[in-house]
């Protein structure tokens, strides 16, 4: 475990394993930005979190420092309410909880904005097209994509319990995966 330092104020603080930025790290960058999760050999590489000072954040898998596999990202997490703060609320709110490839939502996704939830279909980023119902969005799921079903389909409780944890075994053993 140590820290490093760059010259353009990043800094490191994480495990190594021969002499490369390997394990668990924090780091934070310049302009307020932070990232805790896996590295490997350098890299954003497995499951992490990275929060942007204006209340961007995103959890999920990252693969060679770009966003891959599974996660969910908020435009605006400062804007979540919660009734008796078991039940949070999407109003104003927008996220997309979905699939993603080389830092591009791709794939199966869901998009909540201020309150209405839509599936759709993304390639590099870019929509493709809306699902008319949670039937036909199962239909787009590859099998190695099916074990997270539960929590795309699954009730606004569940997936705001879901947002709120921010660990890699929380995450996988509450839904399961």
């Amino acid at each position: 475990y140590g820290t490093l330092r760059w010259n353009d104020g990043t800094i490191y603080k994480g495990q190594f394993y021969n002499n490369q930025i390997n394990g668990y790290a924090i780091i934070n960058y310049p302009g307020n930005k932070i990232y805790q999760g896996e590295v490997n050999e350098g890299k954003l590489d497995g499951f992490g979190e990275f929060l942007w000072p204006k209340g961007k954040k995103y959890c999920g898998y990252y693969k060679n420092d770009k966003k891959d596999g599974f996660g969910i990202f908020f435009w605006d997490i400062q804007n979540i309410k919660y009734f008796d703060e078991k039940l949070p609320v999407f109003k104003n709110i927008k996220v997309y909880i979905g699939f993603w490839n080389e830092g591009y939502m791709n794939g199966v996704g869901l998009k909540i904005n201020d309150g209405v939830k839509k599936y759709g279909l993304w390639k590099n980023g870019k929509k493709m097209m809306w699902i008319d119902s949670v039937e036909n969005a199962k239909k787009y799921f590859k099998n190695h994509q099916k074990k997270y079903l539960k929590i795309m389909l699954g009730n606004q409780k569940d997936l705001l319990n879901l947002l709120i944890k921010s660990y890699k075994d929380e995450f996988e053993n509450y839904y399961e995966i």
